[in-house]
């Protein structure tokens, strides 16, 4: 068994997916891979999550988007299709930063010299220049998964610029390549957008307005219908809109977005959790809607959380992932913080149910039956063993033939060096036995015994 970390997750068609960078624990070489992981059906908790190994790939045959991996964003679709990108991923190991991605497909061919394991393959995905997702401080960004006019699933990604701009650009599945699509002014003395979720074919826009000095902040959803991958040129007059929101606040305090991560959808409920009070207290609300029409807001909720959230001064990340929540079974946010020592603590969050705003600790690390990450069990001793993944592909988890000559060699030469030892000794034996008429052949004896092991050595 193995123990991984992964940078980011996402949940579609009743599993949650996770993609994490690792070595195989039994690799003599322990070169990373790319491993996407796959939990149980509609887990019931955090804590009831299991994963499975759905494909790796060595780090080294696609761009690496790990050594950022804080700026990475990803999606999973209908069909198994895992999307990865970031704007800063290297393309080479010497190369500059730069836009790029990665995607794996159960209907991808698998890598030649079974450098990838489990069904499926992987592929780069590049980026038309331009494209305007170039500034590092646009940090909200989204991808999610829609349909063109013949229905095949197409990625969108959009993220928020500078002076309340929405960008949006689109993978293109036969290139592999994300083309820069419209730009939305949202020209508004309400809105100040944060984070973009897509649910029932509308795109919902959170918004924070911060307050003025003795102006309480505001809070505010914008929706926008986009039914397929055809993006309207500019944004829809007038832009629809609810909130602001502090009319549901328990005594009027001021009100405050908590996280733009800590907001999404479920079935058909949009959900932001805010924040309220003095900078002393500041509990935490949930609130829930049911947006199954768009174009109204039934049973808005606010409820308090059981507990302040688990971040503090010594935690470097926070990773927040809806789960659940399709065909009015639990929903819940699993919850991955990183702290400033790269240790990793796993929380679950109640979104629906009996126990609302609950939270609790995950008392279990993410791990798999494969032999990936951390090795937790009896690592095998075998120099060399090989398995058939389901791909078809032999995977070695033993060294390469290099590495293999390369300790051929290097055992002669200590072989050798032991034999020139043995021949000196038995030389000198000799050679103390000898009158001194024979002194002058025996130092030559030595003296070719010495050559003969430097040439040995």
């Amino acid at each position: 068994m193995g123990i991984l970390d992964p940078f980011c997750y996402d949940f579609r068609q009743h599993h949650l997916y996770g993609i994490a960078v690792a070595p195989d624990y039994t690799d003599f070489e322990k070169k990373l891979r790319y491993i996407l992981i796959k939990s149980n059906t509609d887990p019931p908790s955090a804590q009831g999550i299991t994963w499975t190994v759905v494909s790796s790939i060595l780090l080294s045959e696609v761009y690496d988007l790990y050594r950022q991996k804080e700026e990475v964003q990803c999606v999973v679709d209908d069909k198994g299709v895992f999307t990865l990108i970031s704007p800063t991923a290297y393309t080479s190991a010497s190369s500059a930063p730069v836009l790029a991605g990665i995607q794996y497909s159960p209907l991808y061919p698998p890598s030649p010299d079974g450098n990838n394991t489990g069904p499926g393959g992987w592929k780069n995905i590049d980026f038309q220049l331009p494209y305007k997702w170039n500034d590092f401080s646009s940090l909200y960004t989204t991808l999610y998964i829609t349909k063109d006019l013949i229905g095949k699933n197409v990625v969108v990604h959009t993220w928020i610029g500078a002076v309340q701009t929405l960008h949006f650009g689109t993978l293109d599945n036969t290139s592999l390549r994300f083309q820069q699509g419209p730009s939305w002014i949202l020209n508004s003395t309400l809105f100040d957008p944060q984070h973009a979720t897509y649910l029932n074919e509308n795109l919902f826009i959170l918004s924070h307005r911060m307050g003025r000095t003795g102006v309480k902040d505001t809070v505010s959803i914008i929706t926008a219908p986009l039914p397929d991958s055809n993006i309207p040129p500019t944004a829809p007059s007038p832009i629809r809109g609810f909130g602001p929101f502090s009319n549901i606040t328990a005594n009027g305090a001021n009100f405050s977005l908590a996280h733009h991560q800590m907001g999404g959808s479920f079935g058909d409920t949009y959900y932001f959790v805010y924040e309220q009070g003095g900078p002393d207290e500041r509990p935490m609300w949930l609130v829930t809607m049911n947006m199954a029409n768009v174009s109204e807001i039934k049973d808005p909720k606010s409820t308090k959380f059981s507990r302040r959230w688990p971040i503090d001064a010594t935690t470097k990340s926070l990773l927040w992932q809806t789960v659940g929540g399709s065909s009015e079974g639990p929903a819940f946010a699993l919850v991955h913080t990183t702290s400033q020592r790269n240790a990793s603590r796993y929380y679950g969050f109640n979104l629906n149910g009996p126990s609302i705003g609950q939270w609790y600790n995950v008392t279990h690390s993410i791990n798999v039956t494969d032999s990936f990450g951390k090795g937790i069990g009896p690592t095998p001793t075998d120099l060399i063993a090989v398995t058939i993944h389901p791909s078809g592909n032999v995977h070695s988890t033993g060294p390469s033939t290099g590495l293999i000559i390369g300790l051929v060699i290097a055992l002669l030469a200590v072989l050798g060096s032991l034999g020139s030892t043995v021949y000196y000794r038995w030389r000198t034996a000799i050679n103390n036995s000898d009158d001194s008429h024979n002194n002058q052949n025996g130092n030559r004896s030595l003296s070719q015994a010495h050559i003969h092991g430097q040439q040995q050595q």
